[in-house]
């Protein structure tokens, strides 16, 4: 019989996506990760003990001498996952020259401004909804255009600076357990770590165009391997 879930711990779906990484057991350091079966839930607090990591309705999980078997730790993996993201992209913005911000490269392509922009709506957005807090209304109309205010590099990049730093605070605030559980949004029923992955992969997304955009002017050192 397996164990209860104990207060600190709580059992929520397989993170979205990580289940094609993980047909097989991984292994990454001293952790071994493996996906549970259809149906099943994975314990996703950290800090459970290894041998309680059936919790819920999960089998037992075996362990090895050479490798400790764990829940993830969504906290850790939702958190750092966007830090590092948003120090990426901090990297190549600050490489960018000051051109590329406000100069597109024809009558419908977007400058950096009108990318970061959307990336700190987008942020900003989300983070409102995972605090609880009334959200703006989404502008409509085709793609995001940058408002006046944000004509320079500087101004560019601090902007995406107080966003992205915001974000990352708030997703730091919650527990795992808060990270897990469901909520309603008002449109759909889904949890703040779904919300935060999201906000992580449209960064990467945009991250490319950046990446692009800097090859056109001439440029093609990995800034963001520095």
């Amino acid at each position: 019989m397996n164990p209860p879930l104990q207060d600190e711990e709580i059992a929520c779906d397989w993170l979205p996506g990580l289940a094609p990484l993980l047909a097989e057991p991984r292994t990454f350091g001293a952790t071994r990760y493996v996906q549970p079966q259809a149906g099943e839930h994975l314990p996703c607090r950290e800090g459970i003990d290894p041998k309680h990591s059936h919790a819920g309705n999960l089998p037992p999980m075996e362990t090895s001498p050479d490798s400790n078997l764990h829940p993830i730790d969504v906290v850790s993996l939702a958190v750092k996952g966007y830090r590092g993201i948003a120090k990426l992209m901090l990297k190549d913005l600050e490489a960018l020259p000051e051109e590329a911000f406000t100069n597109p490269f024809g009558p419908k392509t977007r400058t950096v401004a009108d990318i970061v922009y959307e990336v700190n709506l987008v942020n900003d957005h989300i983070g409102m909804v995972i605090r609880g807090e009334k959200p703006f209304d989404w502008p409509e109309g085709g793609w995001i255009k940058a408002p006046e205010d944000l004509d320079s590099k500087q101004a560019v990049v601090e902007a995406f600076r107080v966003s992205s730093d915001r974000f990352g605070e708030t997703a730091e605030s919650f527990s795992g357990a808060a990270l897990c559980e469901p909520f309603d949004t008002g449109e759909a029923v889904t949890t703040r770590l779904e919300r935060i992955r999201f906000a992580t992969v449209h960064m990467w997304y945009h991250s490319g165009q950046l990446n692009y955009i800097q090859t056109l002017i001439g440029d093609d050192v990995w800034h963001w391997n520095s």
